[in-house]
């Protein structure tokens, strides 16, 4: 595992209660096959990890780092318990973010496989092929939106201390958001709420798709018809791509009898072959690999 280097940075401290920002939290369930196919059996994860403890980032992200803590581990599960960075940013923004979303967090792991066997998984009277982790290091715990495993949990937080005298009475308030994940909503609930909206891996793409998918809608007022212009748009992007790879396609099957007639005169001389079919290519003008765009395009 590549262990990304970290940029240092000034920051301006502020004084903050100790007590605040912990956390506890179930990242892992054993004996569960999760959406990778990865069975994490008991005892392969152990408890505690020396001095330092284990980083706790935001969503796998080595860039940001959120706090840190101590793993305690059981027959059922590994329990993270930890403490967010109270005195920058980021870690003030993850522990609100934690706290107001609740029962929606999930939890996850990242970690280097030590010692694992493969095998099969029973469930619900299916079998699937799994993988049986054995032991891991573990290197970070992360809170995220949708783990590999749906059955992480927060387990609690920890707020500022109240000292009550006898005879007083307090009024304790915290906040519960039950409701779309429409960023604009979670914005403006908690500094980085926005962010349990999950795009995936390919985020790149998938985020400005759907800004873009918000405009037409705002202008139309129908989803439908919003989704459907968005793919005529689309089309119509990838257009010169597509009628490239077409004409190519139709190329080649202009050229197929030529292409039989020399598999035939070179039989088995693979390598007279490729010269010739390159010899071919190159006096038809015509790209091999042109004819992929159509499919390409499709995937995406």
């Amino acid at each position: 595992m590549d262990r990304e280097k970290f940029e240092s940075k000034t920051i301006d401290l502020k004084t903050v209660n100790e007590v605040e920002g912990k956390v506890e939290a179930v990242f892992s369930v054993f004996n569960e096959i999760d959406s990778d196919g990865d069975v994490v059996l008991p005892n392969s994860i152990k408890s505690g990890y020396g001095e330092n403890g284990v980083a706790m980032v935001w969503a796998h992200d080595w860039k940001k780092p959120i706090g840190r803590g101590e793993i305690v581990s059981d027959e059922g599960k590994a329990t993270f318990k930890g403490q967010f960075i109270m005195d920058t940013q980021e870690g003030r923004d993850a522990y609100a973010t934690v706290k107001a979303m609740g029962d929606l967090q999930q939890w996850s792991f990242g970690y280097e496989v030590l010692d694992s066997e493969n095998g099969s998984f029973q469930k619900d009277g299916k079998s699937s092929d799994a993988r049986y982790l054995k032991e891991l290091k573990v290197w970070e715990v992360s809170p995220v939106l949708v783990g590999a495993n749906q059955n992480t949990y927060t387990v609690g937080y920890v707020s500022p201390e109240n000292l009550i005298q006898p005879g007083q009475s307090i009024v304790l308030e915290t906040q519960i958001y039950a409701g779309p994940k429409k960023q604009s909503i979670l914005k403006e609930l908690a500094p980085g709420l926005e962010l349990a909206v999950d795009y995936g891996m390919l985020w790149f793409l998938a985020k400005p798709l759907f800004i873009t998918l918000q405009s037409i809608n705002s202008l139309i007022g129908n989803w439908g018809w919003a989704i459907i212009l968005l793919t005529v748009l689309i089309k119509l992007l990838f257009y010169p791509l597509s009628a490239a790879g077409y004409r190519s396609m139709a190329k080649l099957r202009k050229v197929h009898p030529k292409m039989i007639a020399l598999k035939e005169r070179h039989g088995d001389d693979k390598a007279q072959l490729n010269q010739a079919m390159m010899k071919l290519y190159k006096e038809e003008k015509i790209n091999p690999l042109g004819g992929c765009f159509p499919i390409l395009i499709q995937i995406q």
